[in-house]
């Protein structure tokens, strides 16, 4: 214990963050926990093994997996009542379609102390870390033989792989294969070193071997390490006997161990891989035809940054630097290992430990095309911890190969590689994995809530307020939206929320769908009576949008049906299925600068300027007459008002008018800011029945309210009567 003070120390390190992240996790937030869960609370009720198409829809897609992690589980599953599985964390029914996340959040339920489900998967996980220790103290071992000085540094790449620790820290039976490969490893290369070798040794191999394909199928490639181990090994010994009778004693060991497993998949299916009903289970990951080479690597890609961390079904990553640092520094470790390898491959003997090297590298090898293959018929596939039962070999090689680039004593380029990962894995939690899992705060006081409405999404769901983060957008520019949400009952469907924006002629020019809080809080999982807030950043604004004042609308909808969204009621009154969340002002993407063909500049109110205006220099009877004005806001005071068009006769009645707000309410005066032109055309429909003399055309501007004109005032200073401003006079010819 003396010796390998530097070894417990790690596994201590190792121990304690892997507990942060099981307490950091959501239930079943891990990939596939919720169905590797359920193998084993179903084998420790039904006490046989599963057949996988009778017990599909009973066990989840994982059924197709070898049974002996799940039987190490079942012993807590066996005493810890599990009844609330199915409640414990809603599960997004939707999640295969993309909709969100699958846990969520950390439930009431979830609560410390842990009680019974909650309970049974922590310790579970925890087991798991267990297993993971496992494969950290046979890297260690693995090192020793073949790079003693490097030994504590490959299990550190190990063990503060932040992937690594969160796998270790949930229900997944890979923390086994993983544990069980590694040690198959570091028998087969002990046997290496050995000159004379017992057959029970070569048995222990075999077992070792059929306990790894006994909690994997992927195991089973470690057949190609282990045929080409031996076969080395002979070939030293210049000996076929050797070869034929560890071959033998090896078979043995596996057979006796994982044999009746695969023999019962022949008798079962057809075939000792029962590779048909296993896509069967997984059919909806399925493709519908294999990726093409080139579409293949580039879906590889993604191992590279999922290999040292890539957290939860959201797939949550940190900072592209680090990714980026530590992919470097092992691409110049595997270099130090090629320069190894050729200043050591033409001894004669072949020394073991170059032996030994060259099984870790095909090993890597065989689970990288393996992966590949499995990638090109699967879909989500391409995540860096299906290569983890080549994680201890590829430790090995980095140390092996930082240690072969080291020019000193000091293994500067291992320890600045241990020291990323150590901080990476011990700020991921903290900073990424709580985060983004953070249940949602509830809203203390909701009198407080801004924007208080009274809106109802069908029988349930309560709009309580909003907030937007601007009151205006240019074409290009995003808009955060805050909705204040609550419902009085469970809601067992998964609703979607549906924010546009629409410009001023009523075209949607930003469209948002998407589950609440991001998909960390959908529908089904929030609790009555608990109000909280909801944020959206709404995309760009289209740059067609028509400049004037748009609106934000919401609806909700169940998913995958936008055809049947809630009715919405407001202070209990039906409105149809949307409802307008609040106006928006769309400005302009360039600044206007209007030349009108006449002037007036006219002052009204000091609030605004009639620059000049645009009108036809005939007048008929039963027409259209269009007249466009052009304003700019001087002081504008934020309120609405309407502008007059009036056209007048001889006697001083109005024969025709256009009163309306600018543009038609498409750019009210209440959305005008200081200095802005707007271009604003009224259409005087002139009777049919038109008196051949000469008419005036009148405009200003007055509060629909109250019928008040605002004062108007000529472009010399003098007041205007009735507070209305002469554009022109135009004669109506004789018919």
């Amino acid at each position: 214990m003396r010796h390998h003070r530097g070894l417990l120390v790690l596994l201590f390190i190792f121990l304690a963050l892997s507990l942060v992240y099981n307490a950091s996790l959501p239930l079943f937030e891990a990939p596939d926990e919720m169905n590797h869960f359920r193998y084993a609370v179903w084998l420790q009720a039904e006490k046989r093994l599963p057949h996988m198409a009778a017990d599909l829809s009973e066990m989840g897609h994982e059924v197709f997996q070898p049974p002996l992690y799940y039987v190490l589980m079942t012993p807590i599953t066996a005493v810890i009542d599990t009844y609330d599985l199915w409640e414990v964390a809603p599960v997004n029914p939707h999640l295969l379609d993309g909709a969100g996340i699958n846990g969520n959040y950390h439930t009431r339920a979830e609560a410390f102390p842990y009680q019974n489900t909650a309970l049974a998967v922590h310790l579970v996980r925890l087991l798991s870390s267990l297993l993971a220790c496992v494969t950290i103290v046979g890297t260690y071992t693995l090192a020793r033989l073949i790079v003693p000085t490097g030994a504590l540094l490959a299990a550190a790449l190990v063990a503060l792989n932040p992937m690594f620790i969160f796998i270790s820290a949930a229900v997944n039976n890979d923390t086994l294969v993983i544990a069980l490969s590694t040690l198959t490893l570091w028998w087969l290369i002990r046997l290496l070193y050995k000159t004379a070798v017992s057959p029970w040794q070569f048995v222990v191999l075999g077992i070792l071997w059929g306990l790894a394909a006994l909690s994997k199928a992927s195991a089973l490639a470690l057949g190609g390490v282990i045929f080409l181990g031996l076969l080395l090994a002979a070939w030293q010994a210049r000996s076929s006997r050797r070869l034929l009778m560890s071959g033998l004693f090896m078979m043995l060991g596996v057979m006796v161990t994982a044999g009746w497993w695969y023999g019962r998949s022949w008798l079962l299916y057809g075939d000792p891989l029962a590779l048909a009903p296993a896509l069967n289970a997984n059919r909806h990951w399925l493709r519908e035809s294999p990726l093409a080479l080139g579409e293949l690597f580039q879906f590889a890609q993604g191992l590279l940054n999922s290999y040292w961390g890539s957290f939860g079904y959201g797939g949550l990553q940190g900072p592209t630097l680090f990714y980026t640092l530590v992919n470097l520094l092992v691409l110049l470790a595997l270099m130090g290992v090629l320069l190894w390898l050729v200043q050591n491959v033409r001894k004669k003997p072949l020394p073991p430990a170059v032996i030994a090297v060259i099984l870790l590298v095909v090993w890597n090898g065989l689970i990288f095309v393996s992966l590949l293959r499995w990638m090109s018929l699967m879909k989500a596939t391409n995540q860096g911890r299906l290569l983890f039962p080549g994680l201890g070999a590829l430790a090995v090689l980095v140390a092996l190969g930082t240690t072969a680039l080291s020019l000193g004593k000091r293994n500067w380029l291992g320890s600045g590689l241990v020291v990323l990962l150590g901080l990476g894995a011990a700020l991921a939690p903290f900073l990424l994995i709580q985060p983004a899992y953070a249940r949602p705060n509830a809203i203390t006081n909701v009198d407080a809530i801004p924007n208080s409405a009274q809106v109802r999404f069908g029988e349930h769901i309560e709009l309580l307020g909003y907030e937007r983060s601007q009151t205006a957008v240019s074409p290009g520019e995003s808009l955060q939206v805050d909705l204040y949400w609550r419902t009085d009952a469970a809601l067992p469907e998964n609703y979607l929320i549906a924010l546009h924006t629409l410009d001023a002629s009523g075209e949607v020019v930003s469209r948002l769908d998407a589950l609440p809080l991001n998909g960390r809080y959908a529908t089904p999982a929030w609790e009555p009576h608990y109000p909280f807030k909801d944020s959206h950043i709404l995309p760009p604004i289209s740059e067609t949008a028509v400049p004037g004042q748009g609106h934000i609308i919401v609806t909700l909808y169940p998913w995958g049906a936008p055809a049947q969204a809630l009715p919405v009621t407001v202070a209990e009154a039906p409105v149809g299925e949307i409802h307008t969340l609040t106006p928006l002002k769309i400005a302009s993407a360039e600044t206007a600068v209007y030349d009108p063909l006449f002037t007036t500049n006219a002052i009204f109110a000091e609030k605004f300027k009639l620059v000049g205006f645009d009108a036809p220099p005939d007048l008929l009877p039963d027409q259209t007459y269009p007249i466009t004005l052009y304003w700019q806001s001087l002081q504008p005071d934020g309120l609405d008002y309407t502008v007059f068009v009036h056209l007048i006769n001889s006697e001083g009645q109005v024969v025709a008018q256009a009163d309306s707000p600018p543009q038609n309410n498409r750019f009210p005066t209440s959305i005008w800011d200081s200095g802005e032109q707007i271009a604003d055309t009224h259409l005087l429909l002139t009777p049919a029945e038109l008196p051949s003399e000469t008419y005036e055309i009148f405009a200003g501007l007055y509060d629909a309210n109250t019928g008040q004109r605002l004062t108007a005032v000529a472009a010399n200073g003098t007041a205007v009567l009735d507070n209305s401003i002469l554009l022109t006079t135009i004669t109506v010819p004789q018919p």
